[in-house]
């Protein structure tokens, strides 16, 4: 069936100057979420959550300032090859050591991937509305000249960078700031549609792409993430108050548990 992947707007200047000196300090806003009854449905269980706190705190200590990328596994992922060594040897060494750093952190990994998610969603981001990406969606119908800035920038809501440990299959992939996507709607006369693409949801992505600017956001990107749980945080700290509806988006949704 594949990923199912969306997009949404989120306040990455809140992120940044309040949530990320937290969780690198003390983590309270990681326990506080972890603890909740939420926290408790989206990772399945919360026991042990000052020593699992701790565990996020010391990893997000080793992230680099972006929030994206942690430093030895980046160096991992970024390994070039020496003159001396045999290429397929290199590669296997590269690929090993890539599985072993993901096996040893394994646990904390997905503790943040899927805390983060809850507490992003709940402090600085809009569940809703969101944008449908799909698995190939965003890409089989909005194209970018190659080597423009736009291209740059909305590859950012697909893949995921080298070092990033956004990867476990459910979480957070990737974001854009709100100065990036100032510069995205500066160059979108670099966008397109593909021949078998669809002019309504490149039209539907520009326009979600002004709303979060009207609300001074960018956007981040997740995968598999629990929307039943997702759309029943209360009182989020970022409201959109739009109706895809009445607007005759038809990507642009609002998820509504039936639950």
């Amino acid at each position: 069936m594949g990923d199912w992947n969306t997009l949404h707007i989120f306040n990455d200047r809140d992120f940044y100057d309040r949530l990320v000196p937290d969780f690198k300090d003390r983590g309270a806003m990681f326990k506080h979420h972890m603890d909740s009854l939420l926290g408790k449905y989206i990772l399945g269980n919360n026991d042990n959550s000052e020593t699992r706190t701790l565990h996020l705190v010391d990893l997000c200590r080793q992230l680099k300032p972006d929030f994206k990328i942690h430093g030895a596994y980046y160096k991992i992922e970024s390994r070039q090859k020496k003159p001396t060594e045999d290429y397929k040897d290199f590669i296997s060494k590269r690929v090993e050591d890539g599985h072993d750093f993901l096996r040893v952190n394994a646990s904390v990994i997905e503790d943040l991937n899927l805390l983060l998610t809850l507490v992003i969603f709940a402090e600085c981001g809009a569940f809703n509305p969101h944008l449908i990406l799909g698995r190939r969606t965003f890409s089989s119908n909005i194209k970018a000249r190659p080597g423009s800035l736009a291209e740059n920038i909305i590859q950012q809501t697909w893949y995921h960078p080298l070092g990033s440990i956004y990867t476990t299959g459910s979480g957070p992939m990737n974001w854009i700031s709100y100065d990036e996507l100032n510069l995205l709607w500066l160059d979108k006369h670099n966008l397109h549609v593909p021949p078998e693409g669809s002019e309504q949801y490149l039209q539907e992505f520009l326009e979600f792409t002004e709303l979060a600017l009207q609300h001074k956001c960018g956007f981040i990107s997740v995968t598999n993430v629990n929307e039943t749980m997702l759309c029943r945080i209360e009182n989020p700290g970022l409201k959109i108050d739009v109706d895809p509806r009445a607007k005759g988006w038809e990507s642009v949704i609002t998820y509504t548990s039936k639950y």
